[in-house]
């Protein structure tokens, strides 16, 4: 089965990326950092594990066949679904190829990201925190969310829900990269998703080369989000510790031992979770209303909490709105324009 132009398209895209890397690595002398099979062994285990789920979750499926549905033939019933579901052979030859593909470019894309202060100093975090604040009326925004969720049971559950963004952004790859039925839409995903990574998350973020508010006093040297901080970490001891914390001293302590790990490198401007979480709610709304409500809630906990948890600028989610519409406004037309021809 021959994959479509769009596919090899893809295919391209991320080779172009990995060996754009490799080259801006081999510029700057940080090539020891580039490491383009960082994430092959965490990808092979992630499969299995969501492999096992995936096999579970069909076995209670089918067990719920069994007890509320009762088909005539349940043999036949059962096997029409193997069939069209997990042993269709299709869904493998598609999925492979791109899946590769993803392993390289996110292992180039954790590289790129982790050599952004060698590249480009945090140099712009005074500016956006100035900018920020002029925007919302002469105050800081953190401090204009805290009178509506500061308040210990809101932040566990902004904190909980804005941890679930990686086991979400595999869910839903996975499920796009094994799904047959609308390839266009797939694609178009796909595209955007590359693109607008590649963009706010490599381009835009060496550019504009910034740490965030957690951060802030260590880069700039001011304690203006130190209140923040304080929340948190009071919010820390007082029921459940706060993950956000926790993952951001594990950045700095990464990015002070010269220490690339799983998800290292600090980069505030644009945010890569707003990114994602926008992107989803753009494929949301091509999906059921209840997905599309769904995925419009996810969108908003991770903007507030993109600023809530001291990740972001509030501006780092506003350009980040602003580019991944754009690229998926851009994509949109340009595999019209192919598809038409």
């Amino acid at each position: 089965m021959p994959f479509t132009p769009a596919e090899w398209g893809f295919m391209l895209l991320t080779a172009l990326y990995v060996c754009g890397g490799w080259v801006l690595a081999h510029q700057y002398g940080l090539s020891e950092h580039y490491r383009p099979l960082f994430y092959i062994e965490a990808g092979a285990i992630l499969t299995q594990f969501l492999l096992m789920l995936y096999i579970v979750g069909w076995c209670l499926w089918a067990l719920g066949v069994m007890a509320y549905i009762r088909p005539r033939n349940l043999r036949k019933y059962l096997w029409s679904n193997l069939k069209n579901g997990p042993f269709n052979a299709q869904r493998y030859v598609r999925a492979l190829p791109l899946f590769i593909s993803f392993l390289f470019f996110f292992s180039a894309f954790t590289s790129l990201k982790f050599m952004i202060p060698g590249i480009q100093p945090f140099l712009w975090d005074s500016n956006f925190a100035d900018i920020d604040k002029i925007i919302h009326g002469d105050t800081d925004p953190w401090k204009l969310l805290q009178p509506l969720i500061g308040f210990p049971y809101a932040t566990l559950l902004i904190n909980f829900i804005y941890n679930l963004w990686l086991p979400i952004l595999y869910f839903i790859l996975y499920a796009q990269l094994f799904s047959l039925k609308d390839l266009t839409l797939r694609m178009k995903f796909f595209y955007t998703f590359a693109l607008s990574w590649i963009l706010n998350g490599t381009i835009l973020a060496i550019f504009f080369s910034s740490a965030g508010p957690c951060f802030y006093d260590l880069v700039v040297g001011s304690d203006r989000f130190m209140p923040l901080l304080e929340y948190l970490l009071s919010v820390s001891s007082w029921e459940e510790p706060i993950w956000a914390i926790t993952t951001q001293l594990k950045l700095w302590s990464n990015y002070v031992s010269d220490d690339m790990g799983v998800g290292a490198g600090i980069s505030a401007m644009p945010s890569i979770h707003v990114t994602t979480a926008f992107l989803f709610m753009l494929l949301g709304f091509k999906s059921s209303p209840i997905w599309k409500y769904v995925s419009i809630i996810y969108f908003l906990f991770i903007m507030v909490g993109a600023v809530h948890l001291g990740w972001h600028y509030a501006i780092d989610g506003y350009l980040s709105i602003l580019t991944t519409w754009g690229v998926w406004v851009l994509v949109g037309k340009t595999m019209g324009r192919f598809k038409n021809t």
